[in-house]
């Protein structure tokens, strides 16, 4: 690769920062327009990036980034688009499983952290399941289960991947972690660490890509 394309590598994942510090920092915002654009550019800088670096050869990751940036949309619009948000990341995830499939490694083939790193995740989300289930208003129940399922089966596949750096299991664990506080906030109106959910979701939607363009550049090298 040239010593020019090396920068080049880094324009869209700086844009997505940038986008991203400034929904977080409610600056310049002078309407809901605005909002809504800094708030879905990040997933859709770091999709831009996958296009670039990749072209049509990662349809999954890419169409993963674009229903994440749908769904940010969509909460963004207010509570009534709760369920048709949620719907956007449950196939956004899906999407990603689709991607980190191939990569995925045989349980035996795991090394015993990575076997109890995957235990645990299995554990916390089946409790934080059940607890938002004990919570929840009865018409978000199953489709909050569901999603979690969802959510739950990206972050093994992630985990069980065979990737040359850690940002792809990182990024998924951020995003568990970041939707476990949303459901914190939502549904157990615990505000304490509600400021972290929207660093940690960000975080993960571009750390995932930038691990799997690492692993596929090293791949084809």
């Amino acid at each position: 690769m040239s010593h020019t394309a090396r920068p080049q590598r880094w324009i869209l994942p700086l844009v997505a920062v940038a986008g991203a510090a400034a929904y977080g920092l409610r600056w310049p915002l002078d309407g809901k327009t605005a909002s809504l654009a800094l708030k879905m550019t990040p997933a859709l800088a770091m999709a831009a990036e996958v296009v670039r670096q990749r072209g049509r050869q990662a349809p999954a990751l890419t169409i993963a980034l674009l229903l994440g940036a749908l769904g940010d949309c969509l909460l963004d619009l207010g509570a009534d688009r709760l369920l048709a948000g949620m719907a956007a990341f449950f196939a956004g995830h899906l999407a990603y499983v689709t991607a980190f499939m191939p990569h995925s490694r045989p349980w035996s083939a795991l090394s015993a952290q990575r076997r109890a790193a995957i235990a645990a995740l299995l554990v916390a989300v089946t409790a934080l399941s059940v607890y938002v289930w004990s919570l929840a208003p009865s018409s978000p129940r199953m489709p909050s289960v569901v999603y979690a399922v969802a959510l739950c089966a990206m972050a093994v596949v992630a985990l069980k991947g065979d990737w040359n750096n850690r940002l792809v299991p990182a990024g998924a664990l951020l995003f568990v972690l970041s939707d476990a506080l949303l459901a914190w906030r939502m549904f157990a109106n615990e505000q304490t660490l509600s400021g972290l959910v929207w660093p940690t979701y960000v975080a993960a939607q571009i750390l995932m890509p930038l691990g799997y363009l690492n692993a596929t550049r090293a791949h084809a090298a």
